[in-house]
């Protein structure tokens, strides 16, 4: 055990996206003890629990799994880095073509303005660098949300950029010389808030972003596609399950035939959320419900993120089981998204999340938040057994949130936060935190 985070990292919540107090409460009983995470846009559906006791909140770190992988291997910190007040991790990324690695996020220079961040490793994350500072003219907030390679070895970046209230701006940037240069070829308004955008690329080229658009309360699944490299976007799907209610996409993968699946939540009619996967393989042009899922009826059930490998198709996420007790969430299907089975349903004790997944010829990696600490997961089996890898505290008084994981080629990376001093806010004294096991 470290501390119970469920309360501080519901607040957190409310931290980052500036939201008003009075939208801090549980509505329609959809209220989830593994809260969401850090994310940038607007406003997401979160629950107030009642502050921790300090003393509570801050224990000594137990000895454990820490820098460990069965043993075969270790787990080390490859960039600890902060340039401004906090810097974080959003998503991480291996160039195929070159093997080098990119990381995105953004840093903030004050309390409330974020920079869209880029770093780049060429020696297998033995040194970083930053190779895109990005500062959107006027905006509050900017942060690079997500990567992606098409098939021609140009990398995409894409993020949104607040200029103020019901101001946003829908940006991708692009490199076309493996991360030397990157240049702006999206900079679209939007008519609509939009929160938790995720980036994949076909392997025809074709480019596909996720995210919610609308307002609070009422807001929307949505797909949006671009066929020429981000120079224009259309929506491709918009998703909800019941009307005046909340639904959220936030993960995006595409296997090789070119099928696309969308990961998040939406609400029913009673206001509960379940945990949907959508899926096109018409390259975007309709859509169909993969999975609906809830762990029990009435109970908060969300997917986080989503990866298409050799051995299926995997999301992770939250719910509950019937203790009321928070479960860290996989799904997995082998036949295209027909059927999903629950592959992981491990309880934590206090809370946290599965938030991001990675695949490989023979190993699938999940990360999040497990009590507090920074957590990796592994299984070697498809799924059928899974074994806690990293489990790393950057500060045995402060949070420590792994976000972002990618393997590739016998190398696994995974990126994320570790306050230097204590804040229910996870973005405040954040270091950007790369972790790498080869």
């Amino acid at each position: 055990m470290k501390f119970n985070d469920t309360a501080v990292l519901s607040l957190a919540l409310a931290a980052i996206m500036a939201i008003p107090a009075a939208a801090l409460v549980a509505h329609a009983g959809d209220c989830d003890p593994a809260p969401i995470p850090y994310c940038s846009g607007a406003t997401l559906p979160c629950c107030q629990l009642p502050p921790e006791d300090d003393s509570g909140s801050r224990v000594l770190k137990e000895l454990g799994l820490a820098g460990r992988d069965n043993g075969a291997a270790t787990w080390s910190t490859v960039d600890d880095f902060q340039t401004g007040v906090s810097t974080m991790v959003m998503s991480i990324k291996t160039q195929d073509r070159t093997g080098k690695v990119f990381a995105s996020g953004f840093y903030k220079t004050d309390a409330t303005h974020w920079t869209w961040l880029i770093r780049e490793s060429n020696d297998h994350g033995k040194t970083w660098k930053t190779v895109d500072d990005f500062a959107y003219p006027g905006a509050i907030r900017v942060s690079a949300d997500d990567l992606a390679e098409d098939g021609h070895g140009n990398l995409f970046a894409q993020g949104i950029a607040n200029l103020g209230p019901n101001d946003y701006r829908f940006v991708v940037r692009k490199s076309q010389d493996s991360g030397n240069h990157w240049s702006t070829v999206t900079d679209e308004p939007l008519h609509e808030s939009w929160s938790q955008s995720s980036l994949a690329a076909a392997p025809d080229g074709t480019l596909y972003s996720a995210g919610s658009l609308g307002p609070f309360g009422n807001s929307a699944y949505v797909v949006r596609r671009s066929t020429d490299g981000g120079a224009s976007w259309f929506e491709a799907d918009r998703f909800r399950l019941a009307p005046n209610r909340n639904a959220t996409a936030l993960g995006l993968a595409v296997d090789a035939q070119g099928v696309v699946y969308v990961s998040g939540y939406a609400q029913g009619s009673d206001g509960i959320s379940r945990w949907v996967v959508r899926r096109s393989d018409t390259m975007g042009a309709t859509w169909t419900t993969s999975d609906e899922f809830q762990t029990l009826p009435g109970r908060t059930t969300r997917a986080y993120n989503i990866s298409a490998g050799a051995g299926g198709i995997y999301a992770v996420g939250s719910g509950t089981n019937e203790a009321r007790e928070p479960l860290w969430l996989v799904r997995r299907s082998t036949d295209g998204g027909a059927t999903w089975q629950t592959v992981d349903a491990s309880v934590m004790e206090y809370g946290g999340y599965g938030f991001n997944l990675s695949t490989d010829s023979s190993d699938v990696y999940v990360v999040g938040n497990w009590d507090g600490y920074w957590v990796t997961r592994k299984s070697s089996d498809q799924g059928a057994t899974w074994a806690e890898t990293d489990r790393f505290d950057f500060n045995p008084v402060a949070q420590s949130v792994a976000r972002a994981v990618c393997t590739t080629h016998g190398e696994t990376y995974v990126g994320g936060i570790g306050q230097t001093d204590y804040s229910p806010d996870p973005s405040v004294n954040a270091r950007w935190i790369i972790r790498s096991l080869q």
